[in-house]
């Protein structure tokens, strides 16, 4: 009887045995599946990880190349600034040309002559301008009076041509040239509230003003007092052109 409560035992402890095992081969098993979850959770960590050294690389790539462009930028502005400038200069000599045109009538052709000569050369100069200034509108709006600029010394230089040749043009007014319709619509959205920008309408209306009364009278061959006309228009166009200028460069 001793022996049969000693096997029970050890049959007892056999299947406790048996079920400790079970168990130890469970754990074991959640174990190696915990390990592979860590493990595909770690490799997504490192291709997170390359993934964003990629994107910060292609970021220092490309804030290098802003660089770079921010610094032709400022170097492009400052070129047309300088010309904007040396321009302004040759507005003035024209600008004393004409005074001789109202104060020697007897020398009115050979003036206006070389007057149309500086014109055109300035015309060609400001043009090269506005293209320079054109590839920097995304960032100036300085832009808009450049050419506004350049679009009243050639209509100037048209009365001039006219003068010169005996014929005549049509001329637009303030309100249906180019600046004009401009002035009236995207500009008072842009700059309606700057004073700088309203003060341009007395002057702009005066060149626009003066230039059809100069048509008029070489329409019907009336050229008494047209000096004085032209010399009025001088001055209209150059407070105007220091206008622009100012807000050229405000605005750039």
């Amino acid at each position: 009887r001793g022996f049969a409560v000693v096997a029970d035992e050890v049959r007892k402890l056999a299947e406790r045995t048996q079920n400790s095992t079970k168990e130890i081969e469970n754990m074991v098993k959640e174990m190696q599946s915990n390990i592979r979850i860590v493990s595909e959770g770690a490799q997504g960590v490192i291709d997170s990880v390359a993934v964003q050294k990629s994107f910060t690389e292609n970021a220092f790539e490309s804030f290098h190349t802003i660089n770079a462009a921010v610094e032709d930028l400022n170097s492009s502005i400052g070129s047309i600034s300088a010309a904007i400038e040396e321009q302004s200069a040759t507005t003035e000599e024209i600008a004393g040309s004409v005074e001789n045109v109202a104060r020697g009538s007897e020398h009115t052709n050979e003036v206006v002559t070389e007057l149309m000569s500086d014109a055109n050369h300035l015309t060609g100069s400001l043009n090269g301008i506005a293209e320079k200034y054109a590839k920097l509108t995304y960032t100036s709006k300085g832009f808009y009076f450049v050419t506004a600029k350049i679009a009243h010394i050639a209509f100037m230089k048209r009365i001039f041509d006219c003068f010169q040749n005996g014929t005549t043009i049509q001329l637009p007014d303030h309100t249906t040239c180019g600046f004009g319709k401009f002035y009236f619509g995207k500009g008072m959205e842009l700059f309606g509230k700057d004073p700088d920008f309203q003060a341009l309408a007395k002057p702009h209306e005066g060149v626009h003003k003066l230039g059809n009364e100069i048509m008029s009278r070489l329409k019907s061959n009336n050229k008494s007092g047209i000096e004085e006309a032209i010399n009025e228009l001088d001055n209209n166009v150059r407070s105007l052109v220091a206008k622009l200028d100012f807000l050229s460069e405000k605005y750039r």
